[in-house]
């Protein structure tokens, strides 16, 4: 069965991500044809950029860049749950795509307003 993680991107105190991504669950749970599950980036402390190859090399030596991977690559597909700060994205939400380059690829993604 297909897989879809809806990740919300923010991290910030009084963020309302986590209730958008619930109400999306709820919406995608009745659909048969696959499953959903919300990551929340607030229970994946990432720290920016500390992984000494590049990520496309996909040589990960911290546990916790392994245990990311591991989570990101068993997903069909992505369904962000992000706010817009200075019109762009959270830097928890980059930091989290920048720690993975294959286990994105080619795989659909959309952005929940």
């Amino acid at each position: 069965m297909k897989s879809v993680a809806i990740i919300v991107g923010s991290m910030r105190a009084g963020r309302i991500g986590p209730r958008i991504a619930h109400w999306l669950y709820s919406i995608a749970e009745g659909q048969t044809n696959f499953e959903v599950e919300i990551v929340d980036l607030a229970a994946w402390p990432l720290p920016m950029d500390d992984e000494p190859g590049l990520p496309k090399d996909g040589v990960y030596l911290k546990e916790h860049t392994k245990a990311w991977s591991q989570k990101i690559a068993s997903y069909g597909g992505y369904i962000f749950v992000t706010p817009q700060y200075n019109w762009g994205y959270p830097a928890s939400l980059k930091n989290a795509l920048d720690h993975l380059f294959t286990e994105w690829n080619g795989k659909p993604g959309r952005n929940a307003p």
